[in-house]
C-alpha cells in the first residue's frame, strides 16, 4: 500500500502561493491557472462542482508556473460514463508533464486499447505494469486492459514521482517516473521519451467531460 495521504479539500493550484479563495461561479478558475488560446472567456468555464473539481474546458488547462526539476505530484480525476464508446473515445484526457510526456487518462475499466493508450499509460509507448490480456482478443493490437482502473464516475488518483538528473549544474537526460494509480504501482522508475526541460503542466481536453481535483505538486531537490 502506498503511503500518500488523501486530501479532502477543493482543487489546489500549481503555483508558488496558495490562492486566497476557491473557485466559484463568478470566479471559475483559481489563481495560478490559465486557459489556452482556444478558450477566451473564463466566465463561461463549465463544471465547477461543490467539491472544487473542474471539468476540462475546450483547449484544456495549463499551469502558469514552470517546473524543471524533480517533484512529487498528486492528482485526482473522474472519467464520464460513455457506454456507447470504446477505446480512445471513452473518457479521454491526459496529464502532460513538464518535459512534454503524457500520462494518459481514459476510462479503461475492462476496456482494451493500444500500447500506452490506456489509463496510466505513457502515451503510445509503455503500458502500465498491471495489464491483463483478453484471451479472445489474442494477437490483436487492442487485447489488454489495466487492472488498476476503477469504473467511470469513480474518483481515481495518480501519485507521480518525477526525477531528473543534473550534469554540470544543468538538468540532463531523460526523466524517470514512478507512478501509482489508485495506490497500485504501474511504473517503476520508467524512462520517459523526451529530455528533461523546463515546462508547464497541461491537462488535456479531448472533447470528453473528464473532471480533475486535488492537484498537488511538491518540488524535490536533486
Amino acid at each position: 500500500m502506498h503511503g500518500w495521504p488523501v486530501w479532502e479539500v477543493p482543487i489546489y493550484v500549481i503555483s508558488e502561493k496558495e490562492p486566497a479563495e476557491w473557485p466559484r461561479k463568478d470566479n471559475p478558475l483559481p489563481a495560478g491557472w490559465a486557459l489556452s488560446k482556444e478558450r477566451r472567456r473564463a466566465d463561461i468555464v463549465i463544471g465547477i462542482d461543490t467539491d472544487g473539481s473542474i471539468q476540462m474546458p475546450a483547449g484544456g488547462i495549463n499551469s502558469v508556473r514552470e517546473f524543471e526539476g524533480g517533484f512529487d505530484m498528486h492528482v485526482e480525476f473522474m472519467t464520464p460514463f460513455m457506454p456507447r464508446d470504446r477505446s480512445q473515445g471513452r473518457g479521454n484526457s491526459g496529464v502532460y508533464l513538464p518535459n512534454g510526456d503524457e500520462i494518459q487518462v481514459l476510462d479503461s475499466f475492462g476496456d482494451p486499447t493500444y500500447l500506452g493508450g490506456g489509463c496510466g499509460g505513457l502515451y503510445h509507448y509503455k503500458d502500465p505494469d498491471c495489464m491483463e490480456p483478453i484471451e479472445s482478443l489474442a494477437g490483436q493490437p487492442e487485447s489488454k486492459f489495466t487492472l488498476a482502473s476503477l469504473p467511470p464516475l469513480a474518483w481515481q488518483s495518480y501519485d507521480i514521482e518525477y526525477r531528473v538528473e543534473k550534469k554540470d549544474g544543468a538538468y540532463a537526460g531523460k526523466p524517470r517516473v514512478t507512478v501509482y494509480h489508485n495506490g497500485i504501482k504501474i511504473h517503476d522508475k520508467a524512462a520517459l521519451r523526451q529530455n528533461a526541460r523546463k515546462g508547464r503542466f497541461h491537462f488535456q481536453d479531448h472533447g470528453n467531460p473528464v473532471r480533475y481535483r486535488n492537484i498537488w505538486v511538491l518540488p524535490v531537490a536533486p
